[in-house]
């Protein structure tokens, strides 16, 4: 087909919102014209800067929409640890210490969710997850050690 019957918007088009395989070659095959005719047109229109226009556009709005999802899957978590915590805290006022361990466990585990919603890769030291149960049992005045628990 004739250059000049070609669309060249069509082809422009194409080559902006294409992949690294789109060259001038490979349009100028795909339209039967010469290769020197498809980058004229390229040149003269700025292509090359379109394209590099384009594909920064698609990756802004690519990653603004992975940043709000994660940013939605981290609220969804630290709602989750919020309620694991509240059910934990409420089996420590329950003062039954036959289900203290079980609350620890519960309050230790909210802790781990809401550490990982907000991105905090290191977790208690071991020192202060051993001195949880030796905590809970001053704020809740209960001065007997369970099996296993430091005094």
């Amino acid at each position: 087909m004739p250059a000049s019957k070609l669309n060249w918007e069509a082809i422009k088009a194409e080559y902006i919102s294409g992949d690294d395989s789109v060259t001038h070659q490979a349009l100028a095959n795909k339209y039967k014209c010469n290769r020197c005719t498809v980058s004229k047109h390229a040149m003269s229109e700025r292509w090359d800067d379109a394209r590099k226009q384009y594909r920064n556009t698609v990756a802004t709005k690519t990653l603004n929409i992975v940043s709000t999802t994660e940013a939605e899957l981290r609220a969804k978590q630290l709602r989750v640890a919020d309620v694991l915590l509240a059910k934990g805290l409420e089996a420590l006022k329950q003062r039954n210490p036959s289900t203290y361990a079980e609350a620890i466990r519960t309050i230790e585990m909210a802790m781990e969710q809401a550490r990982k919603a907000l991105g905090i890769t290191e977790g208690p030291s071991s020192a202060a997850a051993a001195t949880t149960p030796a905590m809970i049992r001053v704020v809740f005045d209960d001065p007997h050690p369970r099996r296993g628990e430091d005094e």
